[in-house]
């Protein structure tokens, strides 16, 4: 049976992102287990029931997993059970080479955060010095290695207007399938909504100029962009466009239930009353709903049924 399960290693995380959505997590687990991370064994059978569940794929997931040093222990095991390997990370700790080296050959799909073009931009939104310059030789690394690697964005109002600039710097160091997501305003994000969480109007004017600059060039998705905002760009988002955001998904996370992630993030979003008359209705997810909550709706306007 395909799908992913995602499974999170702990919260423990070498980045301080403004962005951050687990922070409620990890203080739910640090009461339940005195804890933030689950131990080695603990992830092994987290596996061995994903493998009995029939799932074909892995989605290894942090605060930063290749900060743990059992790392190649959990990939490893997780390739002899024969799943296809994803890591979310940062990179950071991928820009020292014998890491990279020892990883390599487990043949993972890695998807980097990168935030901004420069150390400047990056570092702000990571609020985490230096880490602009290891996340790139992180990703170089990898490159070098051969090692697929897919380009994480994720806007805040410190980054609205460099995604051309970010999806340009991560097109040269050889990465070819971006995708740019809209902030989810949980944890960290919520408690700084007014500091890191963009308007749509904001961020809309260089996601079109990035799409019409590098949409032929990569594969580029947007995600949490609900489909009337994308003028003609619709075929970007990535909830709309991406069959591993269509497909089966589970969240395995800490000392919580285990979540059917497209059905949670279909309950997380939300549509409005003049949705329906929409010709993207029956596709489209809405926005997240912590946003229309703080800003209202009036930005989301129906498009038009094509008449033949």
């Amino acid at each position: 049976m395909a799908g992913k399960a995602d499974i999170k290693l702990g919260y423990t995380c070498n980045n301080h992102c403004v962005h951050c959505v687990i922070t409620d997590q990890r203080d739910h687990a640090r009461r339940i287990r005195g804890d933030s991370d689950r131990g080695t064994a603990e992830v092994l059978r987290e596996l061995a029931d994903a493998h009995h569940r029939g799932y074909s794929d892995v989605v290894v997931t942090g605060g930063e997993p290749t900060i743990r040093k059992d790392l190649p222990v959990i990939l490893e095991r997780a390739r002899d059970l024969g799943f296809r390997l994803h890591i979310q990370t940062n990179g950071r700790m991928l820009a020292h080479r014998p890491l990279a080296e020892r990883l390599a050959p487990i043949r993972a799909v890695y998807a980097v955060a990168l935030h901004g073009p420069t150390a400047q931009i990056h570092d702000r939104v990571t609020e985490t010095p230096g880490s602009f310059e290891q996340t790139v030789a992180g990703i170089r690394n990898l490159r070098a290695l051969e090692q697929r690697v897919i380009g994480k964005m994720v806007l805040s109002r410190y980054n609205a207007d460099a995604q051309t600039a970010t999806i340009g710097l991560l097109l040269s160091l050889g990465v070819d399938t971006i995708n740019v997501a809209f902030p989810h305003a949980l944890g960290t994000a919520r408690e700084r909504f007014d500091e890191v969480v963009p308007r749509y109007r904001d961020i809309l004017p260089d996601a079109h100029r990035a799409l019409t600059r590098y949409g032929q060039q990569a594969t580029l998705f947007y995600e949490a962009v609900p489909l009337c905002l994308m003028g003609g760009f619709e075929h970007h988002v990535a909830e709309y466009a991406c069959k591993p955001l269509q497909g089966r998904a589970v969240h395995k996370q800490l000392d919580m239930e285990t979540r059917d992630w497209r059905r949670a993030r279909s309950e997380q979003k939300c549509k409005f009353e003049g949705c329906a008359r929409c010709r993207f209705d029956p596709v489209c997810e809405g926005p997240w709903r912590e946003y229309p909550e703080h800003f209202g709706d009036e930005e989301f306007v129906p498009v038009p049924p094509v008449i033949r």
